[in-house]
């Protein structure tokens, strides 16, 4: 009797009841451990590996946003490094990019109209760097008037693709004296020059008026500048021609230039249309009731420099303005519209949102606009000449 009694203590573990709590038990502690590794790896509003960004807001972000709408996932896997997701945008595209917060700082700094350094555009094109001197600027004043390669600053080697080599241009204080090195000089007596940090003013239209030549250039196309514009064109209407000057123009506001666009041809013509990469039209741009220019010879002169928005421009004129001539160089072919989306450290995200058309219904991505008159080295070349040659 108090054997079988024993024996009945030392076999309790094969009651049903017992059993079925601790495989509950088993269950549970395998779920907690599967949803902790599940967060660990998938956490939203995670910092990523260089704690730099989101990785779901950004992939939730470029999921939304981009034209080609790429799936959700994917773009999230390839965002474990600011490295890596560039590699990845640039597999959507050439324009796309995450910039850190001082890429999207020096951009807005570059932006201003109220500016301090050494007044040079930095452009990019096969590889170089093409410094553009602004007029009344500290590099106009010192004597460089041309535009250049750039070879180096303070004895820094100017990267095109490399930020930090050029970061330091919006850092620098009022006096201080900056020594630019040209590459290739045209003129290798002049190869560098001791330029003195300053104030000085962007003016993204600049004009001159001779002998019934009106010669507008235009470093990009802002909603601020088309009042200036149009008081341009107003008052020289009796010019005998006008020479638009896009070559160092890298684009800008879509909607400043259709109206710009305007001042130049008849109303409602269709300029551009922006669509999907499904071919969904979204949304199609045209002229407003605001001619003040018609039936004078019209040139535009272009170069590998004038890209987005500027080749857009000189695609209208060409297809719909009877009296237009072409000069210069192929431009980039750049057909792609983009947005910066900020982010909340600062960084931003430039995303390719539509597809462009340009005025002859073409898409004209990759496809650089060929002009009707070539003149190698146009982009390094002063206007004097130009004029003299039309």
């Amino acid at each position: 009797m108090h054997r079988t009694e024993g024996s009945a203590d030392h076999r309790w573990w094969r009651n049903p009841l017992f059993l079925l709590l601790l495989f509950c038990a088993i269950a549970l502690i395998i779920a907690i451990a599967i949803t902790i590794k599940q967060t660990s790896n998938h956490q939203p509003d995670a910092p990523s590996a260089n704690n730099m960004y989101s990785r779901d807001k950004t992939a939730l972000i470029v999921s939304s946003n981009h034209y080609k709408k790429p799936d959700y996932n994917e773009v999230y896997r390839h965002t474990n490094s600011i490295e890596e997701l560039n590699r990845y945008l640039k597999t959507l595209d050439p324009y796309s990019k995450y910039l850190s917060s001082e890429e999207a700082t020096f951009i807005k700094k570059r932006n201003r109209k109220k500016r301090v350094g050494i007044g040079l555009d930095l452009l990019v094109g096969e590889k170089k760097i093409l410094g553009v001197p602004k007029q009344d600027s500290p590099a106009y004043r010192a004597g460089m008037t041309l535009p250049a390669y750039i070879h180096s600053i303070d004895d820094n080697k100017i990267v095109y693709n490399d930020f930090n080599s050029y970061a330091f241009l919006t850092e620098l204080n009022p006096g201080a004296v900056v020594r630019v090195k040209l590459e290739n000089s045209q003129n290798p007596q002049k190869s560098s020059y001791a330029i003195e940090v300053a104030s000085y003013i962007n003016e993204p239209i600049l004009y001159s008026a001779d002998n019934g030549t009106l010669f507008i250039q235009i470093t990009k196309f802002s909603g601020g500048e088309n009042s200036r514009l149009k008081k341009i064109l107003e008052s020289s209407t009796k010019s005998d021609k006008l020479v638009f000057d896009l070559r160092h123009c890298p684009g800008g506001d879509l909607y400043a230039m259709v109206d710009m666009l305007s001042f130049l041809l008849e109303e409602d013509l269709e300029v551009v249309s922006l669509e999907k990469a499904d071919g969904q039209n979204e949304l199609s741009l045209k002229t407003l009731p605001d001619r003040i220019i018609s039936d004078i010879p019209l040139y535009v002169l272009v170069s590998e420099f004038t890209s987005s928005t500027a080749e857009l421009f000189a695609w209208a004129l060409k297809t719909h303005y009877s009296e237009v001539r072409v000069l210069g160089e192929p431009t980039q072919g750049k057909c792609l519209a983009q947005d910066m989306i900020q982010l909340n450290d600062g960084s931003t995200l430039k995303l390719t949102t539509h597809n462009v058309r340009n005025a002859a219904h073409q898409s004209c991505q990759g496809k650089p606009l060929v002009p009707d008159k070539l003149i190698r080295g146009i982009a390094q070349s002063g206007t004097e000449g130009i004029i003299d040659n039309l």
